[in-house]
């Protein structure tokens, strides 16, 4: 039994597929999806989204937004998210180097939370780059 999976950013869809099973961090804590789940409406958290199909795990690395569950169907809108396919751990290791010197710089309270948070977001990026190499 499955259900339907769509996750968008305001760039794209990044998924559009079926799904066994669903592990999605809310701001409330992570949670799964299984087909047939009670209608939900809830935030997004930043974190690791893992899908499950066929007895096969994917990941995609997601911050900010929400997640609906209704029916046959969960659709994700996140303000970002990446799949681990498409990360680059070289890439994200420099974004975490840029974040670290600019954390360190701390010109202003607005620069310090814009290092912060991209920092949080490589660091989220390089574990799910580095698990999807595995």
């Amino acid at each position: 039994m499955t259900f339907h999976l769509t996750v968008v950013t305001p760039e794209k869809t990044i998924v559009d597929t079926e799904v066994d099973e669903m592990i999605v961090p809310t701001t409330s804590g992570e949670i799964t999806i299984l087909p047939h789940h009670v209608a939900l409406f809830t935030q997004l958290a930043e974190g690791e989204l893992v899908m499950k199909h066929n007895n096969k795990s994917d990941s995609l690395v997601v911050v900010g937004g929400f997640v609906e569950v209704g029916g046959k169907s969960v659709t994700v809108l996140a303000d970002y998210a990446a799949h681990g396919k498409d990360i680059s751990a070289i890439e994200a290791q420099k974004a975490k180097e840029r974040a670290e010197k600019a954390l360190k710089e701390k010109k202003s309270e607005v620069d310090f939370a814009i290092a912060e948070a991209e920092f949080r977001r490589a660091l989220l990026e390089l574990k799910v780059a580095n698990k999807y190499k595995r």
